[in-house]
Order: C-alpha cells, then structure tokens, then sequence
C-alpha cells in the first residue's frame, strides 16, 4: 500500500496521521474494499487565510467482478481562520461530492465517518 505517513504510531507524531490510518481501516472494515493507498496533506489558501486537511483513500471494491474497479474517497476539512469552530468539511467519492448534514460540525470518528462513507456508497 502506497502513503504518505508512517505505517505505525510513534511518540510525537501528529494526531492527524492516526486518525487518516484509523479511517482507512474503518472504511476498508465498513466496506469490500482492499487498501491501495492513504495520502495525508494540508493546503493553506494565502487568500483568506484558511487551512485545509485532505485525506485521500484509494481502494479497490472487492464487491464487483471488475478488475478496475478503483474507488478514491477524499476527505476536507476547511479550518476556520479565526478558529471560532466553523469548521467544514466535505466527502468525495469518486470526484462527486457527497453532501451529509453533519458536515458543518467537527470531524466526525473513524467509525462515524466510515458509516457515512458506507451509506453514501451504498445509497
């Protein structure tokens, strides 16, 4: 599997990483699917000051007879500049933007996150 972060948790590393390593495990538990790949990233947009976590999973659906059936959910979430809790975040799936009703609050869990990941797929 191609990524980005360590495979394993250490003392010092970021809170982000174990959360990108625990969705991708959520999800791939959720869901037929077989790992290829768990990018992390952090965006800044110089314009308004804002920061963006993206999380990218890249995942073969076991559930079909296709050997190319590759499916890339992308995870954002937009940090208030003023830190005042307005965070947003958006899910991807496949290039369509899923829309859920929760995705104005804080990041969800791995589990939680997974679950939604799996409705929209399944929906």
């Amino acid at each position: 599997m191609r990524t980005n972060i360590p495979r394993e948790h250490y003392d010092g590393t970021p809170g982000l990483w174990a959360y990108a390593r625990g969705l991708l495990i959520e999800t791939c538990y959720a869901l037929p699917w077989t790992p290829l790949a768990l990018f992390v990233g952090v965006e800044t947009d110089n314009d308004d000051n804002t920061t963006a976590v993206v999380l990218t999973i890249v995942a073969k659906d076991e559930n079909t007879d296709h050997n190319n059936d590759i499916v890339t959910v992308v995870w954002r979430q937009d940090r208030d500049p003023g830190d005042r809790g307005h965070d947003v975040w958006q899910l991807t799936i496949n290039g369509a933007v899923r829309r859920h009703p929760g995705s104005t609050h804080v990041r969800p869990s791995p589990p939680i996150l997974a679950g939604i990941i799996r409705d929209a797929i399944n929906g």
